[in-house]
């Protein structure tokens, strides 16, 4: 892999991050992130032997033809819609994750959205979040809200002192 190259035998951890929105990706590519992202990680446990993490993920809910909470993608659905789907396709797959990648943990990368966010993905950036930022306390919870905090604890094992944590070796299981 050569973006890892010989790092990966020396790192303690993989990781993989996914972000998908309307602004280069198609309602296809982001619905099946889960799965590619799943992928992914059992080469890398495979290739180095290590556990893996997946430091972010993201699905925007902008429609790159104009609002993100009505419009629709090419494929008739809502983004919000399709966030939601995206986030019970890595709920699905979180075990095979644990089991055959060794993933300790799967973070979203926002919680919010942020109309201040700029980066690679244009006006997509705005809406990576999991609820829209309405001002003060207030905020309303995307339909993928639920889904991601719902999801079960992604460690299947609490590291001790006696799994090598002190001497800077994580068990490979």
């Amino acid at each position: 892999i050569p973006a890892i190259g010989p790092f990966g035998t020396l790192a303690d951890w993989i990781g993989v991050q996914s972000i998908h929105a309307s602004t280069y990706h198609s309602a296809d590519d982001a619905f099946d992130s889960a799965e590619l992202t799943k992928d992914r990680l059992v080469e890398y446990h495979e290739l180095y032997n290590k556990p893996t993490f997946v430091p972010y993920f993201a699905i925007s809910t902008y429609a790159d033809d104009g609002d993100a909470a009505t419009d629709e993608n090419s494929d008739g659905k809502l983004w919000e819609q399709l966030q939601l789907e995206a986030m019970e396709e890595y709920a699905e797959r979180r075990y095979i994750m644990i089991e055959d990648a060794a993933t300790f943990g799967l973070m979203y990368m926002v919680a919010f959205d942020d109309p201040t966010h700029h980066g690679f993905f244009g006006t997509a950036e705005y809406y990576l979040g999991l609820a829209d930022d309405e001002g003060g306390s207030s905020f309303r919870k995307k339909p993928a809200f639920e889904a991601f905090f719902g999801l079960p604890e992604m460690q299947r094992h609490r590291f001790t002192a006696s799994d090598g944590v002190n001497t800077g070796k994580l068990p490979y299981y």
